[in-house]
């Protein structure tokens, strides 16, 4: 039996309650000031008291190392408070450990992070993007925390796989290498490569490929569907120039891909100390003539009964594309099902929710796994690692490689 199908079997026997995830979080007491709102330069942390850890309503299949530790999540900038987002709070206690303490890093800070943080406990990043997103940038202050601090144990958001999912072409790249089934795409990067031979060539191509075909227009460092609307599905050149070009000016370099008709799923990712498992897919529901997801999601989710097959087709997909873009601790995969019964990878997300109404609970919660167990297995598989590693090198650079 493989190993991802082994664990589902044990974990299968457990429960979730999140009401019991819900009281936790409202238990949590909260002092100090929030990072964000101090005036001081050097980084303020926002510390929860010790106490006893939660009692979980399901066991955990493995210890968890985190238990007896001091835990430090490192949130970025867009979290006003992040010790109020206790999606990630809550499952950390539920694991024993000794207490949490919310970080915000940023490129001005991170050098003076490193040097607060004690070495002695356990990094959890979860910094989900970096100061200047649509202009590219790399996630500079975490990269600057992890090389100052030379933390012993990192687990969660490594900038390496932040990056590679960030822009929508570097991660396409990666597909095309591992041969991961993908809408075809071309990054266009400037206002004259849109108006260029290449584009319209690409362009040509696809749209001779069975009548019908469109195109689909994607901000290529874009989060939470940057700059998505129903006038980014064409089907003319002419309407993909005037569709793309306030984009461009606004965001930069685009994608442009064939557009994947037909049912769409999301499945949840995690590390195991056993390998990589992907779990049960959720389909978006989408209301009559809504082409994809919007930014506020779609008006109904559903997880998938009734169609084994599918089901398989999903997860495997879900593993594979998650590999490929070297996922570390957890992410959530999209795909699309055609009417011929394809399924394609649409994209890979390393911000995926741990909030238990999340995609990411569904997908889990339909194999009885929960967000602790979720996150026992994830720390586990980041303490099989060598001690130091922090998900920062890159191929070809000199030190700790990514393997």
């Amino acid at each position: 039996m493989p190993a991802h199908d082994l664990i589902g079997a044990t974990a299968a026997t457990a429960t979730t309650s999140d009401a019991h995830l819900a009281d936790a979080a409202a238990a949590l007491t909260l002092d100090g000031p929030s990072p964000a709102r101090s005036a001081a330069a050097a980084p303020v942390p926002v510390k929860t008291a010790p106490r006893a850890p939660a009692t979980t309503t399901s066991t955990p299949l493995i210890a968890s190392p985190i238990a007896g530790h001091d835990v430090h999540l490192i949130y970025d900038p867009s979290y006003a408070n992040p010790a109020l987002h206790t999606d990630l709070i809550v499952p950390v206690r539920e694991l024993g450990c000794k207490s949490v303490t919310t970080w915000v890093v940023t490129d001005e800070n991170a050098e003076e992070l490193a040097r607060q943080v004690p070495k002695d406990g356990v990094l959890v990043l979860h910094a989900d993007m970096p100061p200047g997103l649509t202009k590219g940038a790399e996630f500079t202050a975490l990269r600057m925390l992890l090389r100052a601090g030379q933390f012993p144990h990192v687990l969660g958001h490594v900038p390496a796989f932040c990056e590679r999912t960030l822009h929508k072409s570097r991660m396409h790249d990666q597909f095309v290498r591992a041969q991961i089934p993908h809408a075809d795409s071309l990054i266009v990067p400037t206002l004259d490569a849109l108006n260029g031979p290449a584009t319209r060539d690409f362009v040509d191509r696809i749209l001779a490929n069975a009548p019908g075909t469109r195109l689909f227009i994607k901000v290529d460092n874009g989060f939470n569907s940057c700059g998505l609307t129903s006038g980014c599905v064409v089907d003319s050149y002419d309407a993909l120039v005037a569709a793309a070009s306030p984009l461009v000016e606004a965001h930069g370099a685009i994608v442009v891909q064939r557009y994947l008709a037909g049912r769409e799923f999301t499945v949840a990712v995690c590390d195991t100390p056993v390998g990589v498992r992907a779990f049960h897919a959720v389909e978006r529901v989408f209301l009559p003539g809504q082409l994809f997801s919007p930014p506020d999601g779609t008006a109904a989710e559903k997880v998938v009964q009734g169609e084994p097959e599918l089901v398989e087709a999903c997860r495997a997909a879900a593993r594979d594309a998650y590999v490929a873009v070297g996922g570390c601790a957890w992410g959530r995969v999209d795909v699309r099902c055609d009417d011929a019964g394809r399924v394609y990878v649409l994209e890979v997300n390393n911000t995926a929710s741990f909030a238990p109404d999340s995609y990411f609970a569904m997908s889990t919660r339909a194999e009885g796994v929960d967000r602790a167990q979720v996150l026992a297995w994830v720390a586990q598989a980041a303490w099989d690692r060598p001690v130091g590693w922090m998900g920062i090198e890159e191929e070809g650079e000199e030190g700790v490689s990514e393997d």
